[in-house]
């Protein structure tokens, strides 16, 4: 609420807290307080989501969500869970994030967590009604008209510590973590001038 003002707000993924589980119905329902609260907040810069990951319980929450969205006259935008650029990485990722165990929830058994192009937007969520899928892609340029962010260069900036003397401090915590990750003195002397040479780097470079 604080920090809302210029800020476009989406509904989120599968994961996100306004996908809820309801025992009495047996499946996964939209949070309408939680959601009440975000149009509060955000009005008209609080967009649904339609999703682009293909599994068949994306497509049931996408049918779940432009019910809410109709009813509550929130605009749609389609949106592509990116977490990495290119669908041939799909694997690499799972490697890297799984470490070789396979995930029950069969998360990352799809490869679909790329940049889309336009056209394969378009493709992944053929399944939904036409004119939907237009206004939730035309919003995605209406939401990059309108947002317009510029940082100024001001060089490097570090974050200032409220301490009388910054290499001290550092030697500090240094010490500290020493004795924690080494209990036993005599590996001490194998690790002296490692630490000896990063602080001359940390030095050296004005960290």
């Amino acid at each position: 609420r604080k920090y809302a003002k210029g800020l476009k707000c989406g509904s989120a993924c599968l994961g996100g807290i306004l996908r809820v589980f309801n025992e009495s119905t047996n499946k996964y329902e939209v949070n309408i307080e939680l959601l009440e609260q975000f149009l509060g907040i955000f009005g008209k810069d609080f967009y649904i989501e339609l999703h682009t990951y293909s599994p068949e319980e994306q497509r049931e929450w996408n049918f779940e969500l432009i019910k809410v969205a109709e009813k509550y006259k929130i605009p749609m935008v389609a949106a592509v869970d990116s977490h990495y650029v290119l669908k041939s990485q799909s694997e690499t990722h799972k490697k890297f994030l799984t470490q070789g165990k396979e995930r029950e929830d069969g998360y990352y058994q799809c490869p679909d967590f790329y940049l889309h192009s336009e056209q394969e937007v378009r493709e992944a969520l053929s399944y939904l009604p036409s004119n939907i899928v237009e206004e939730a892609i035309a919003n995605t340029q209406v939401i990059a008209d309108e947002c317009n962010v510029e940082f100024p260069d001001y060089g490097i900036n570090y974050p200032k510590l409220d301490v009388k003397d910054e290499r001290e401090a550092v030697l500090d915590v240094m010490r500290k973590n020493w004795k924690r990750k080494l209990p036993d003195k005599s590996k001490w002397s194998a690790h002296v001038d490692r630490v000896k040479y990063e602080m001359d780097v940390l030095e050296k470079a004005g960290y």
